[in-house]
């Protein structure tokens, strides 16, 4: 899947092929996906899923992460979160971490 990147939050569930820019999809239930193949992912879960990290094979990396379900939480500990404490998000927010070599931490959070 790919996507223009806009400044419009409204919704993620209209999201199409553009060309632009290749958004990966965490596979459902996925608790610790890896994001090796793309910077964009966006979440599909069908039942609640605590996603507690992600598997990365590069020293340092950033991810936007999508959400496209109301089934996912972040939980604190390999991803360490504003307030250290799991995270549920709901459809249409976006969050983004960066990768120290050692931890994922929430640099920002889009929450409507």
């Amino acid at each position: 899947m790919s996507i223009y990147l806009i400044n419009d939050y409204t919704s993620l569930s209209g999201i199409q092929d553009s060309g632009e820019f290749d958004i990966g999809l965490f596979p459902d239930g996925d608790g610790y996906p890896n994001v090796d193949a793309s910077k964009f992912w966006m979440t599909q879960n069908t039942a609640p899923t605590v996603i507690s990290g992600f598997s990365c094979s590069a020293s340092y990396k950033m991810i936007i992460v999508m959400i496209n379900d109301n089934n996912t939480s972040f939980a604190h500990g390999n991803i360490l979160l504003e307030g250290g404490l799991t995270m549920a998000v709901q459809n249409d927010d976006t969050i983004q971490f960066a990768f120290d070599g050692t931890n994922w931490r929430q640099i920002g959070v889009a929450m409507l």
